[in-house]
């Protein structure tokens, strides 16, 4: 069984400076929480528990993650353009992780921290981070069981987000 020390000792390498580290992490990452198995075989009922488990912890390993590649000091494009980079790609699999697992899907759309670090990278200067803070801004919009704060953000943004969105619909010719 999967070991929560273990879990964040990997979300470690996803930001390593290494490209080839950081890649191998975040795909083995994304295999452990994503694998495409049976609802009722024994692995997936294990990593169904273990997110139940841990979820608050997977929750803010994402947090940090994300929080991690904003945090860069100003310096070179490429520097900026890797981050970028590994923005998206961890903004990616949170999407992925917390639309398979419920019980995360629930604590992500209930933090308000979250729903504001979403505004915030959607006004990130890249077109990659931004559609997956729209497609992250979706899960709040959409999602049927927020709390009272989270309901509140919503609508006292609502023009914002709406203007938001319609960038991102696609445009009948």
């Amino acid at each position: 069984m999967l070991d929560v020390t273990i879990v964040q000792q990997l979300s470690g390498l996803i930001l390593d400076p290494d490209f080839s580290v950081s890649s191998d992490a975040l795909e083995t990452f994304g295999a452990i929480f994503t694998a495409p198995r049976k609802p009722r075989h024994k692995a997936n009922v294990e990593l169904r528990e273990w997110v139940i488990e841990h979820v608050r912890e997977l929750h803010e390993i994402f947090q940090r993650l994300k929080k991690r590649t904003e945090d860069v000091e100003e310096g070179d494009e490429e520097t900026h353009l890797s981050n970028y980079f590994s923005l998206r790609e961890i903004m990616k699999l949170e999407y992925t992780v917390i639309n398979e697992h419920r019980e995360l899907l629930e604590v992500f759309s209930n933090d308000q921290n979250t729903l504001l670090n979403t505004f915030n990278l959607l006004n990130v200067d890249n077109d990659g981070v931004q559609f997956e803070a729209v497609l992250h801004l979706s899960v709040f919009v959409l999602m049927p069981d927020r709390s009272s704060e989270i309901v509140q953000v919503i609508k006292d943004n609502k023009e914002n987000i709406a203007k938001c969105l319609e960038e991102y619909i696609p445009q009948k010719s």
